[in-house]
């Protein structure tokens, strides 16, 4: 491809997802693997924004965005000191 850029360069992440939310395709007019847009996500993972507007762009970006989107979670409520005995009684209530 004609256009390269660094992924690891924080200005070009809109780039990044503009690149990633059209369709690409290579010389002999195959798409791409889907382990390319794989690692293209993986780049941007700490870029809540983008990688949103990446679960919108289409299917093949959308399962490895989502994974980065919520790879954590907070769960507000629980008894203080925590255990897993209190989650467990936490979630079945």
């Amino acid at each position: 491809m004609d256009n390269e850029f660094d992924l690891t360069n924080s200005t070009n992440t809109s780039t990044a997802a503009s690149l990633v939310s059209t369709e690409i395709h290579c010389d002999n007019d195959q798409s791409l693997p889907q382990e390319i847009f794989d690692q293209i996500i993986d780049r941007i993972s700490d870029d809540k924004s983008t990688l949103s507007q990446c679960c919108l762009a289409g299917r093949s970006l959308y399962h490895r965005s989502r994974r980065h989107l919520f790879r954590v979670f907070h769960v507000t409520g629980l008894p203080k000191p925590f255990s897993f005995k209190a989650l467990a009684n936490f979630i079945r209530t």
